[in-house]
Parts: C-alpha cells; sequence; structure tokens
C-alpha cells in the first residue's frame, strides 16, 4: 500500500504550489518540507512559490516557518502571496461578450472554494472564485473577477488601472464594496438589483455601474493542465 506524502509540490505555469497534509505534527511537516527540498537539489531555485489551502489550518507564525525553509533552498515567495492561497489551477477565461474580452482568451486564477470572513485574495491576472465572497472576505486582481455566488465582501477589479476591468458575479449584495481602476462604487448602487440574476459591474465614466448580466453571456473555465 502507497504511503501517503505529508508534503507534496506541484507544479504550475506560474509557479509552485505546495501542499501539505495537516493531520501531522507540524515539526513533521517541516521535516518532509526539507527532505523534499534536499531531494531536489536546486532544481527549485529561483521558482515561485505558494501554499495550498492547508496553510489555514495553522498559525502565521508556523506559515512563516515553512516560508523561511523555501525560501533557504532558494524560492521566492508569490507577489502578495494570500492569507488563503490558490490552488494554483491554470484556466482560461472565456467572457461570451468581444467588448469585455477584448477577443482574446486570458489565463486566470482558479480559487475553489468560498471566501470567508478574513479571508484575503490577490492575484496578478483575472480572478474566478467557486462559490461566495463572503461580507469581511476581500478579493483583488489587476484584471476581472468573477465570483460564481453572492459577492458580500470586497471586490477589487482592474488593480492597475485597468479601466476595462468588470466584476461578474450570480448576486451582488447591497452590503458589498465594490472596487474597479480605484473607483469606489456608491453606496446602494445595487440596492435595487434583481435577485437570481447574474450582474455585472463596471466602470461607466467616474462611476460603477451595475446591470444584469445576460445567462448566454456567462464565462466558461477552461483546465489548461
Amino acid at each position: 500500500m502507497l504511503t501517503k506524502e505529508i508534503v507534496s509540490i506541484k507544479g504550475t505555469r506560474e509557479g509552485l504550489v505546495i501542499v501539505f497534509d495537516p493531520n501531522y505534527e507540524f515539526e513533521e511537516i517541516k521535516k518532509s518540507l526539507r527532505n523534499k527540498m534536499e531531494a531536489a537539489n536546486n532544481f527549485f531555485k529561483g521558482a515561485k512559490f505558494t501554499f495550498g489551502r492547508a496553510v489555514q489550518a495553522i498559525s502565521s507564525q508556523q506559515r512563516l516557518e515553512i516560508e523561511n525553509i523555501c525560501q533557504q533552498y532558494g524560492l521566492v515567495p508569490f507577489p502578495k502571496a494570500s492569507s488563503l492561497a490558490f490552488e494554483g489551477k491554470n484556466i482560461k477565461l472565456f467572457l461570451k461578450d468581444p467588448v469585455l474580452n477584448n477577443g482574446l482568451s486570458e489565463q486566470a486564477w482558479l480559487v475553489p472554494c468560498p471566501l470567508r470572513s478574513g479571508q484575503e485574495i490577490n492575484c496578478p491576472g483575472h480572478l474566478v472564485v467557486i462559490g461566495d465572497v463572503h461580507s469581511g472576505a476581500k478579493v483583488a486582481a489587476a484584471g476581472n473577477v468573477v465570483v460564481m455566488g453572492t459577492c458580500a465582501g470586497t471586490v477589487c477589479a482592474g488593480e492597475k488601472n485597468n479601466y476595462q476591468a468588470v466584476i461578474i458575479a450570480l448576486s451582488i449584495d447591497k452590503k458589498s464594496c465594490l472596487v474597479i481602476a480605484g473607483v469606489n462604487a456608491e453606496p446602494g448602487v445595487n440596492s435595487n438589483s434583481l435577485k437570481k440574476q447574474a450582474q455585472i459591474a463596471f466602470l461607466e465614466g467616474q462611476k460603477i455601474a451595475i446591470e444584469p448580466y445576460p445567462k448566454n453571456k456567462l464565462i466558461f473555465v477552461e483546465t489548461t493542465e
């Protein structure tokens, strides 16, 4: 019978995702991580890295310890690494609207779970969240943000002055805070939004507008692994 690995390292186009089993003692996790790095013989040197979802099960101090181990072997933390790391899946994001997509299919990051209060994601490209973004959670992306659930937290799209960025959600709660290219939505801008109707937020002049998003223009995501 195969023995389950305590630590495994997954490669993606963006970098490495280090996954570990939080059911083991932390000292065992550290030892296994060091063994992996030693066995790699500097193969991962210079690669960017982040951690899988199990990082939520350890303290911030423990996370710092395993980050330091990785850095000792030449790995580089992913820019603006989040308190809830992505699973690192490579996907392509398709918006069935040439105005939004400019005729291009671009890579995006996939977060395969809802985001709870206190959790934060920072993404260098497009971002797709499978689930709700709850009040107190925050997501920020340089490109578009797609929430396959209810958006009730803080969602920032177009972080690098991308004025064409949009936010799409299956529903947008009136308590949410939406920001596109540094422009905040006015309070109550979405209070009259239709329930059970996908919605899109976009810049209209110097304000954020929110409109129903037709079902026939919903996104497709395609894994590239």
